[in-house]
């Protein structure tokens, strides 16, 4: 079975056929060897903590707001941050009031 590679978009459903071969390649035995040895429960549990560390992390930003904005965020008390966060995260996952807010800027 050749490797195939398919990038997916945040909130793109797979394919009929994407899904075929999926369900195709879990028919197959898993084989572990000298390459691809079986990872041990201590490597495991290891990964996942990473990953979750990894999933949890935010990228810090500079970005000039209108003092107005900021006293509607800083009326959250100490969490504005976290809403701001939120928003933008709410916005750049929902492609629609993105492209709103981009059309208004020009």
């Amino acid at each position: 079975m050749a490797l195939t590679t398919t990038k997916v978009l945040v909130g793109q459903k797979p394919t009929k056929k994407q899904l075929a071969e999926v369900e195709l390649a879990s028919s197959f035995p898993i084989v572990y060897n000298e390459d691809s040895p079986k990872s041990s429960d201590d490597a495991i549990m290891e990964f996942t903590e990473l990953a979750k560390a990894r999933q949890n992390s935010k990228a810090i930003v500079t970005l000039p707001v209108s003092p107005e904005s900021l006293s509607v965020f800083k009326s959250f008390n100490k969490n504005y941050v976290k809403v701001m966060s939120k928003v933008l995260d709410y916005v750049s996952n929902h492609p629609n009031t993105l492209t709103k807010m981009l059309n208004a800027t020009q």
